[in-house]
């Protein structure tokens, strides 16, 4: 599920960068918020995968609202909610990311975003930043540093993974209710 709004050439590069995808049972569905550029438009209608226009309820954006009825759409088991500024770089991501969200217990599983200059974006939400809130784990250690233990590298449980690429099964998300906004705007299952 990669929610757009124009930004054609952010989309663009995601959906190309999808081919370097090893695991092949993945199904792409655009969604369209309320695009209103005429190259987007262009785009998204001679695309090979499905396209869902979605708008924003209320003539308000609500990020949660516009994944939560992708959801309701998607025909997967699984969900992979990937914002549409995302770059695929490492082939084996969704098997690894699939295989994860096989084990018992796991009710969503996130990747290690880098920034374009290969910093650390996101690697896992963790509590105790931002004056005790929750924040990303080691947000701006260059890539090539593990971290303390490694944390940086390995896959490991996390408080909350970012949906900016989030894997969880269909049933699990929307039995939980989906996204919701809560207090601080923040994104939680429901």
């Amino acid at each position: 599920v990669i929610p757009t709004r124009n930004g054609l050439d952010i989309l663009r590069r995601c959906v190309d960068s999808l081919r370097k995808t090893t695991y092949r049972n993945y199904e792409v569905l655009s969604i369209d918020n309320e695009s209103d550029d005429p190259a987007t438009l262009a785009y998204l209608a001679s695309v090979h995968h499905r396209v869902e226009r979605i708008p924003n309820p209320a003539r308000r954006f609500n990020y949660a609202y516009i994944n939560n009825r992708a959801a309701e759409l998607a025909d997967g088991e699984l969900l992979l909610f990937l914002n549409n500024d995302t770059e695929v770089v490492e082939p084996r991501w969704l098997s690894q990311m699939v295989g994860y969200t096989l084990f018992d217990g796991v009710g969503a599983v996130g990747a290690r975003l880098l920034y374009p200059d290969k910093r650390i974006q996101h690697a896992g939400i963790v509590h105790g930043y931002y004056g005790g809130l929750a924040g990303p784990a080691f947000k701006l250690l260059p890539s090539w540093d593990n971290g303390y233990l490694s944390y940086a590298r390995v896959a490991r449980n996390y408080s909350a993974v970012t949906a900016a690429c989030m894997l969880t099964p269909r049933k699990t998300f929307l039995a939980l209710g989906g996204f919701e906004r809560s207090s601080g705007d923040r994104l939680v299952f429901g």
